[in-house]
């Protein structure tokens, strides 16, 4: 599962950005049951989001996650997506990663 969005609203890319905000697909909440994991589901998750991200007219898919979780960063990597930037969040006290992926 998982949830595209068309706007920032779960997190702000403000720190990336500035005040100057791009047009994205965001990528929210990828889970796959771990009685599927190591199945190439996130993969195949990501390659719709992209698919979806063309056919709605978008040329970037973002997303973010904490920086501490490395396998997490390590699949985004993966899949192509490239770290934009960190920001710690300072009423949370964690650090949050952004990475996004130029689609096809």
């Amino acid at each position: 599962m998982m949830i595209l969005q068309e706007t920032e609203r779960n997190q702000s890319w403000k720190p990336i950005d500035g005040n100057n905000p791009k047009k994205a697909l965001y990528v929210h909440w990828l889970c796959v049951h771990r009685d599927f994991e190591g199945q190439g589901l996130s993969r195949k998750m990501f390659e719709q989001a992209e698919k979806e991200a063309v056919k709605r007219g978008f040329s970037i898919l973002r997303l973010d996650t904490y920086a501490d979780e490395l396998k997490l960063c390590i699949l985004y990597e993966s899949l192509g997506f490239k770290l934009v930037g960190t920001d710690r969040d300072r009423d949370r006290d964690h650090l949050t990663a952004f990475f996004q992926k130029e689609t096809i």
